[in-house]
């Protein structure tokens, strides 16, 4: 009976931490593989990505249900170049329209993730494990 309630236990504990752990994100596969690990729902989207984005054309999936978008560079300094053509408000990239209502950027070395702030469960995760978010900063108490 002990070793059946240890066992509870621990998987009870990892369970409720599962959450708040997570393995180191350098690309839109280990990004992904996080935010499932974690247990959000991750799925293909399938709306075009023509057009819709300007700037992210890489990678796109459905995160609880709202485009998350990836665009991965070539290096970090590329990254930072593409940060600077990105409204301080996050509306605009490059001058052209985000098709997004409230977009929030997040950057994490060679990647620029796009994500929406409604969904504040997912953006805690996406601020866990890929830091603070860029452009616009998420108000307080939606941190």
């Amino acid at each position: 009976m002990r070793r059946l309630t240890l066992a509870l236990t621990i998987t009870l504990a990892f369970v409720a931490c599962s959450r708040g752990s997570s393995l180191p994100v350098n690309d839109f596969t280990s990004l992904v593989r996080n935010l499932q690990d974690a247990g959000f729902n991750v799925a293909s989207d399938p709306a075009p990505l023509e057009g819709l984005y300007p700037f992210f054309h890489e990678a796109r999936v459905l995160l609880e249900g709202e485009p998350l978008a990836v665009y991965t560079f070539d290096t970090p300094e590329q990254a930072t170049y593409g940060m600077k053509m990105i409204a301080a408000d996050g509306s605009t990239v490059d001058g052209k329209a985000v098709n997004r209502a409230d977009p929030v950027f997040y950057r994490m070395e060679n990647m620029i993730v796009l994500f929406v702030q409604s969904a504040t469960e997912a953006n805690d995760y996406l601020k866990t494990i890929l830091g603070e978010s860029v452009f616009p900063p998420l108000p307080k108490g939606e941190e």
